[in-house]
């Protein structure tokens, strides 16, 4: 029996984070829209290579996160409240066939862009790495007046 072979629609690079505001979470790869899924491959370089696939039907908006020319982000909220942001070159095609493969408008701007949780981890990492700072500071001035005597 043959599998029926899912036509694509789009494909290409991209960037890819699921928790916003983290931001060493960008992964590279591609982005293939298909009539059914929206799927992205990382490159075979990445600390994780694990693909992801989401069912077009799963999608419950898409948020052009900065309404600019400049941007090329492309928010998506899905249905467990889960969001999933992704950075495509020609971000305004992109959103048109997502809109066209669906079959309904699913452009919003009332989309969160910032969940708590990676709120609260993005400061605690910058305060960490202000406390570093200030260490190596201290330490040095330190170690200056201990040795320019």
């Amino acid at each position: 029996m043959m599998q029926k072979i899912d036509p694509i629609i789009r494909k290409s690079r991209c960037n890819f984070r699921s928790a916003v505001l983290d931001p060493f979470a960008w992964r590279g790869g591609k982005l293939i829209l298909s009539k059914q899924n929206l799927r992205f491959e990382p490159n075979s370089l990445e600390y994780d290579t694990s693909s992801l696939s989401i069912p077009l039907h799963n999608i419950t908006s898409i948020n052009a996160r900065y309404p600019d020319f400049l941007s090329n982000r492309i928010v998506v909220l899905l249905k467990d409240g889960s969001i999933i942001e992704f950075r495509v070159p020609k971000r305004k095609e992109w959103i048109q066939d997502l809109i066209e493969t669906t079959g309904n408008n699913l452009i919003r701007t009332d989309i969160p862009v910032i969940r708590p949780k990676s709120t609260i981890r993005f400061i605690r990492a910058v305060a960490k790495i202000l406390a570093i700072i200030f260490s190596v500071s201290a330490l040095t001035f330190l170690l200056q007046k201990l040795f320019t005597k």
